[in-house]
């Protein structure tokens, strides 16, 4: 496990690993992601939760907008 972060946005060698883990493709409706359109966020919301590969997950934008800093079980079930 990459060692946690204590800040909010993913340097680019963690926001490469997340993409290519996820396979390119938003992990709540599975829409395929490039990298100019896709968001990192952070499952746990940050502060609350860390900057790091486990909290980390690739998302759509339309997903990451109607997420925002919810933590609700809606989008953790939507996880896949």
């Amino acid at each position: 496990e990459v060692a946690a972060l204590a800040r909010r946005v993913a340097p680019s060698w963690l926001r490469k690993l997340v993409l290519e883990r996820d396979g390119y493709r938003c992990r709540y409706c599975k829409r395929e992601v490039v990298d100019a359109n896709a968001n990192i966020d952070h499952v746990k919301p940050w502060p609350y939760g860390m900057t790091e590969l486990s909290n980390l997950v690739t998302s759509c934008r339309p997903c990451n907008q109607e997420k925002g800093r919810s933590e609700h079980r809606k989008w953790r079930s939507r996880l896949r």
